[in-house]
């Protein structure tokens, strides 16, 4: 039994017109969002560092390069909001504050540091209260119910991923 499975899995891909036509039509889409993902990476890296734009348009950039980052290079994106973080400390933006704890959040909820996650996550909160980001709040929330949510604790998880949808829809 176990030989016949061996044996049809090292047969190859049938080498069809309609096999090659239904690979490509299968891999497409991804490419086309690969490229479209990079585009904005891209765009935001360049607010990011064009000294011509405003240093909260700057930071918010940053941030934004740092969360498209986080699950393919979750250090460079730990590292990103640090930089977004000093720079907000630098002239008061509480708002880039926020957004900047929360991906740090991200990152030590990802690394499997929830007591991290839960210090910085909720400080982004706070902050974002401060500032009025709604989105910024919600997201906070959001990272916290997943971390709930990875350790089990069910009920907690669904109350603040409700107050997240809250957030989001406002």
């Amino acid at each position: 039994m176990v030989s016949l499975l061996i044996d049809e899995i090292r047969q190859p891909f049938p080498s069809s017109p309609l096999n090659k036509l239904l690979l490509i039509l299968a891999i497409l889409p991804g490419t086309f969002f690969l490229q479209a993902q990079n585009l904005k990476i891209e765009s935001y890296w360049h607010q990011a560092t064009d000294k011509k734009e405003k240093d909260t348009t700057r930071i918010l950039a940053l941030v934004e390069v740092a969360l498209r980052l986080r699950n393919s290079f979750l250090d460079s994106s730990f590292h990103l909001a640090q930089q977004a973080l000093s720079m907000s400390n630098a002239i008061g933006f509480i708002k880039g504050k926020g957004r900047a704890l929360r991906i740090m959040g991200v990152y030590y909820r990802s690394a499997g540091d929830n007591v991290n996650s839960l210090i910085y996550s909720d400080s982004a909160i706070q902050f974002g209260k401060v500032a009025g980001d709604e989105k910024g709040i919600a997201a906070g929330q959001l990272n916290i119910g997943l971390i709930y949510q990875e350790q089990g604790k069910f009920q907690q998880a669904l109350e603040y991923d409700f107050l997240a949808l809250k957030g989001f829809e406002k």
